[in-house]
């Protein structure tokens, strides 16, 4: 394990959730504390996706403009959550549980419910960040992907007892209580520059619904993996954004 440095941490989150930093080999234990940088990574990439259609590209036709956006940010983190918001979807829906739910899960053929709610999610954040374009808000549509990783730190603490083997075990183990402190800084610190303070408290009220309800779900399954952290990610943008509409 190498010495902490907050840059190279950074460029390691970004390697990890998106693509806008090289994929590198590194040690569980350096990629597991990386996660208290989470949500300066959602900043990051946010910028990243949202500069072209805040310096006007589609800016007469911003409902198209939302999608393209939201086009883009699946590009950049090649569609990593996603594909945890259709396992999750299709192992909920499914009614399964205990071993069976797990089965479903890692199942990787998309069922119907899997493309129900990627519609669903996928579809409302599209005209989310249409809606938010054509009011000329780009500081809150940056806010939603600090909160969807936010949120993932959130959840990751409040289940590190359930952790499963895989990635999504590694980031449980380093969701300690400073980690925790240290993303919720983050978040509130950035929230507070770009969302008013109102915006900013209802984006949270409306987000510790889906880290609420996925904490109960680990619970009730015994286990709780990446693919939990990645539909949470993508439910509390939505959450963010919607606040913020």
């Amino acid at each position: 394990m190498r010495p902490p440095n907050p840059v190279a941490d950074l460029l390691l989150a970004l390697s990890f959730l998106t693509r806008l930093a090289p994929a590198r080999q590194t040690e569980a234990a350096d990629l597991a504390r990386t996660i208290r940088l989470f949500p300066v990574a959602g900043l990051v990439l946010g910028a990243a996706a949202t500069m072209p259609f805040a310096l006007g590209l589609l800016a007469d036709h911003t409902l198209l403009a939302g999608w393209a956006l939201l086009a883009l940010s699946l590009v950049l983190t090649r569609g990593l959550h996603a594909d945890g918001l259709a396992d999750i979807a299709d192992a909920w829906g499914s009614g399964a549980r205990g071993e069976a739910f797990w089965r479903v899960l890692k199942d990787s053929r998309c069922g119907a419910f899997a493309v129900i709610g990627l519609i669903l999610v996928l579809g409302a954040q599209g005209l989310a960040l249409g809606r938010l374009l054509d009011a000329g808000d780009p500081g809150a549509i940056l806010m939603g992907f600090i909160a969807g990783r936010f949120a993932m730190v959130a959840l990751a603490h409040t289940a590190r007892p359930l952790a499963r083997p895989g990635l999504g075990g590694t980031f449980l183990a380093g969701a300690d209580r400073p980690a925790l402190i240290w993303a919720a800084i983050q978040y509130i610190a950035l929230g507070l520059i770009l969302l008013p303070p109102a915006s900013l408290a209802l984006a949270t009220a409306l987000s510790a619904v889906p880290v609420l309800a996925l904490s109960l779900l680990g619970k009730r399954e015994h286990g709780l993996n990446g693919d939990f952290l990645g539909a949470c990610c993508l439910a509390c943008e939505l959450a963010t954004w919607l606040a913020a509409l």
